[in-house]
This record gives C-alpha cells, structure tokens and sequence, in this order.
C-alpha cells in the first residue's frame, strides 16, 4: 500500500527553496500546518497528497518557487466552488539542473480562497496539493475523488 504523504508548509519544495513564486504578481506568504483527519479513507496510488494553509493578498495566491501555472479549471468541493492548477515545478535549481534526480514535477493544487478573519489584508488560502508520482490522469482523477470529501474550512 502506497503511503499518502500529509504534511504541511511550504510542500514539494524539493531543492530547499522556501520561498514562493507568485500566479500573480509578487506577495509575501506564510504556512501553517494541520492533518487530514482521516487519511486512510482514500489511497491514491498516482498522487501524494499535501494539505496546506497560507496568506496571500486578495485576488492572488502564491505558487511554488521554479514552478508555472500550465492550466486552471474551477471545480466544485463540499466547500463550494474551488480551482484547480497543473503546475509544473523543477526540483532543481541552476546550480543542479545537471545533477541526477533533476527533474520537473506536476503537481496539482486544488485551493479556496477566503477572507482573513483577522486580518483585511490578506485571504486564507486553502490548498489540498497532488505531487504526480504515478500517470497524471489517474492522478488527475484522484484529487478530484480526494476533493469530494476535502473540506478545509471545517477544521
């Protein structure tokens, strides 16, 4: 059985970077971390799941750094209404680009964006996050099997 990986922060940063790139314009952005309440309810077997919570400005959330947004869809989630991103994130840097390993990732983010409720300068922006390990359409189809019972906001 595959171990679904749960764990938070700045996620599938693999190359020790930390910092964040921007599906927008340019923001700062913070993590917390919290845990799947029941994560042996579903085994995806093509995607390793990350559920994560940062702040970003309104109309904007922060992406991986060394990553692009390849494609955006609107999904629906027990939340409401969610977007769905296809990242690409290399795993390297210029420095190992050349170095075995040295990949570019897919990774989906499925995230809902919300008003602080301290704070009227940021959103909160939820993220159930999929690091393709497998074939990306079955992947695909995990998140949004994974989305049908994701609930963020209800923690």
């Amino acid at each position: 059985m595959r171990k679904i990986l749960i764990s938070l922060g700045a996620v599938l940063v693999l190359a020790s970077c930390s910092s964040y790139s921007n599906f927008k314009e340019s923001s700062t952005s913070s993590t917390t971390t919290s845990e799947l309440a029941t994560p042996q309810v579903f085994h995806p077997t093509a995607v390793a799941l990350t559920s994560m919570h940062q702040q970003d400005p309104p109309g904007y959330v922060s992406t991986p750094n060394h990553s692009s947004t390849i494609n955006k869809e609107e999904v629906l989630t027990p939340t409401g209404k969610a977007n769905l991103l296809t990242i690409e994130q290399d795993n390297f840097t210029a420095v190992t680009e050349h170095e075995p390993g040295a990949k570019t990732d897919t990774v989906y983010w499925l995230y809902i964006t919300k008003p602080s409720p301290t704070d009227n300068n940021v959103n909160d922006t939820y993220i159930l996050s999929g690091l393709v390990t497998g074939d990306a359409a079955l992947a695909k189809s995990e998140m949004l099997e994974a989305a049908k019972t994701w609930n963020p906001l209800n923690r």
